[in-house]
């Protein structure tokens, strides 16, 4: 009878257990109370002030990807919904440096500041004591100056006396980098035994203490590799082994860009790009896809971080050359068509035609303006010339919507043509501005080619123009929708 017990007991503990694992939320809730002000500029040594791009304090990271999945610190609540279990948010604490911490689906967060210390609550589950306070103690521990030596040697630029004409800021960075490349692999190693003691109490739960084994092993390989004393084929291990857990991948790619970079791109033609890299991106593409040290996953994203680089510095032959290069070695068909959707206007043929305004649309299917006109023959054409970025464009569309279906009865047709070079752009603003089922909206995909946009001078939008049921420019520029007057001179157009 005792063991009957039990082993109902054992059933109704297992039933209850996946129950509760079956309404384990998807999203992760975050909630900040009081973001502490972080530094967002910092003073060179000459009297220069560095800046960050943005002000963002937060950033929450994909960590099978490595891409990030939202940047702010500006909202005090956040709940996002994860393609992948786990997500790793990065909380800068001053200019240069952050703390990382691990969550999954499910978890609710709570994020105090207490004198400028970060804590961290969670309030779905209990977390083992070091879960959410590791980096904090390492920081308190072996960081001594207000940044850390592992980021005064990656960013060891922001430390040169520049302006002082009186020292060599070559050998200066060599002397910055060299002391704190011992003080960072001195820091490195306390971290993995500190973490290592951490596993064996059962202070660390066992996915954090992958993730923290993860990212102390990837930038000491990173920090080894940008200091350049060891030969190429001690990193190839590193380069070719996958982290511990997948919530390493992250680190790991870091790793694997800078093995790229310092080992084999480095030797592609140098270029005057005046972007930071300043080498030919179409070698560099050549090297990564004949190279034998990539795994063919890495080998992908590094050839799509090239190409992007092609597209934004080469012509346009060079555009459409390497993406036929990319469909030969990107093998990941998702790859490609986030590629040929980046980039359709760049990889549209039509766009180089000056003769014809070429159009696409939602579906990237090639249209023509001409042919638009003939096919409406017999209807007033009133075109409305925007882009992603017009705010007065977009502040227009609820009226223009009102008007076009006042005038729905009528010969009169609205077009819509965006001056975008951005088709991704173009069609997110489409969706958010209720246009993306209407069939009359296109983005111009020769717009810096096209004559007849050179001659009507489309340079400043919005712009609108009145075509008559014949199909001629009546109106090159026609009152914009707010206009009471412009419904009236339609419908006189439509009844001539």
């Amino acid at each position: 009878m005792k063991y009957l017990l039990k082993v109902v007991f054992s059933f109704i503990v297992i039933f209850s257990s996946l129950c509760k694992a079956q309404k384990k939320s998807a999203t992760i809730k975050f909630t900040f109370n009081k973001i502490s002000m972080i530094e967002t500029s910092f003073k060179l040594s000459g009297g220069a002030i560095a800046h960050k791009e943005t002000d963002d304090v937060l950033t929450i990271i994909d960590s099978l990807t490595a891409t990030p999945i939202l940047s702010t610190n500006r909202k005090k609540v956040h709940e996002i919904t994860p393609s992948n279990q786990f997500v790793i948010l990065r909380h800068r604490y001053n200019f240069l440096d952050s703390f990382e911490f691990l969550f999954e689906k499910g978890d609710e967060v709570a994020f105090d500041y207490e004198n400028g210390i970060i804590k961290v609550r969670l309030l779905n589950r209990t977390p083992k004591s070091f879960d959410y306070e590791f980096e904090q103690t390492i920081a308190k521990k072996y960081y001594k100056d207000k940044y850390s030596s592992i980021s005064k040697f990656l960013q060891s630029s922001l430390f040169l006396s520049y302006g002082n004409k009186n020292i060599n800021l070559f050998k200066e960075r060599e002397a910055i980098e060299k002391t704190n490349y011992e003080k960072s692999i001195k820091v490195l190693d306390q971290q993995r035994m500190f973490l290592d003691s951490l596993k064996m109490t059962h202070l660390i739960s066992t996915n954090i203490y992958s993730f923290y084994f993860d990212k102390i092993k990837y930038t000491k390989l990173l920090i080894e590799v940008s200091h350049g004393k060891r030969p190429i084929m001690d990193f190839e291990g590193g380069v070719k082994t996958a982290p511990v857990s997948k919530m390493g991948e992250t680190y790991r790619r870091e790793f694997v860009k800078a093995f790229t970079d310092k080992f084999l791109v480095s030797t592609a033609k140098p270029l005057d790009l005046k972007d930071g890299v300043n080498r030919d991106y179409r070698e560099s593409f050549e090297i990564i896809a004949n190279s034998s040290f990539f795994t063919l996953e890495d080998k992908e994203w590094l050839l799509e971080r090239e190409f992007d680089r092609i597209t934004s510095t080469f012509s346009k032959e060079d555009t459409r050359k390497y993406f036929i290069l990319c469909k030969k070695y990107i093998t990941n068909v998702n790859v490609i068509e986030k590629l040929q959707e980046k980039y359709a206007l760049e990889l549209d043929s039509t766009r180089y035609d000056k003769m014809v305004l070429a159009l696409l649309d939602k579906n990237k299917t090639e249209n023509y303006f001409d042919d638009f006109r003939k096919r409406n023959q017999g209807k007033v054409i009133y075109v409305d010339f925007w882009a992603s970025w017009c705010a007065p464009c977009r502040a227009a569309f609820p009226i223009s919507e009102k008007l076009r279906e006042s005038l729905k009865d009528k010969e009169i047709v609205f077009v819509y043509l965006s001056i975008d070079k951005s088709f991704e752009a173009w069609a997110k603003a489409s969706e958010k501005e209720k246009l993306v089922t209407y069939p009359n909206n296109f983005i111009i995909a020769n717009v810096n080619n096209s004559e007849f946009i050179k001659q009507q001078k489309v340079n400043s939008i919005p712009r609108y123009m009145i075509f008559d049921k014949q199909g001629k420019l009546v109106y090159a520029n026609a009152p914009n929708v707010e206009n009471k007057g412009l419904a009236e001179l339609l419908v006189k157009l439509a009844n001539q």
